[in-house]
């Protein structure tokens, strides 16, 4: 019996999200990973960093960060600029999900 090799990682998560980045779970779910890579490449003391650690902890500054303010963050971590037109409350959306039954 032989193994032959295969390409199981033929997408990453960052570009299945790239791709989708349109579909409300896509923006929900890379604002940790965008914080993650910002905390890598600039460090916890970034602008970035605490503008992401404030929507994803929910902290009084992050109440009204809009996915439209978060658009020149992830132009310089990913190069996507596909947020540039949504001005919804990143934490409205969250809340939808919440409330929604699946």
């Amino acid at each position: 019996m032989t193994l032959e090799p295969i390409n199981f990682i033929s997408k990453t998560p960052l570009d299945v999200w790239k791709k989708n980045i349109n579909k409300d779970t896509e923006r929900i779910a890379s604002v940790a990973m965008i914080r993650e890579l910002v905390k890598l490449r600039e460090g916890s003391e970034s602008d970035d960093f605490n503008l992401l650690s404030s929507v994803l902890h929910e902290r009084f500054d992050g109440a009204d960060v809009t996915f439209y303010d978060l658009n020149d963050c992830y132009i310089n971590q990913i190069g996507c600029d596909s947020l540039s037109g949504d001005f919804r409350k990143v934490r409205d959306v969250l809340k939808m999900f919440a409330t929604k039954s699946f």
